[in-house]
Formats: structure tokens, sequence, C-alpha cells
């Protein structure tokens, strides 16, 4: 899922839990929801652009909302052709 999400762009993106990555926890989160009520379904959450460290907090400028998109739908694509 990872590859298809940089491969049609090229932007870096990297997997981890939301604490390890972000530096904070996403408590209350559909995710901690499954892990509670369904520890045996692997559970997911996406963080899009822009970097963490961008200024411009998750407000994207038009440029780059298609190419997210099209990222974020190789990525759950290759998910799907996984299952």
């Amino acid at each position: 899922m990872l590859d298809s999400m940089i491969a049609s762009h090229g932007m870096q993106y990297t997997t981890g839990n939301c604490l390890q990555l972000l530096g904070y926890s996403a408590s209350g989160t559909s995710s901690d929801w499954v892990a509670n009520r369904k520890p045996s379904i692997l559970s997911l959450t996406y963080e899009l652009r822009p970097k963490l460290n961008d200024r411009r907090g998750f407000v994207l400028p038009p440029t780059e909302i298609v190419a997210t998109g099209e990222e974020l739908y190789d990525s759950l694509k290759a998910m799907a052709t996984a299952l």
C-alpha cells in the first residue's frame, strides 16, 4: 500500500502508529474502537498531506488536492487487491 502511494506522485509517506509517527495520541478514533472491539481486525489510519511540520495544518493548496486523492485511491486499490 505504501509503495503504491509513493509511486503515484513521489510523495514520501511513512507507516507506524499515531503516537510513534505524529507524537500525539489520537484517542477516540475509529482505529481505537476497532482495536478494542475487534482486536483481530487490522485497523488503519491515514494521515495525508501536508507533512506534520507544515504550517498550513490540514489545509492543502488546490494544486495538491487531486494528487492526494490519487495517492489514497492507489493505496486502497492495492489493499483491495491484496485481500
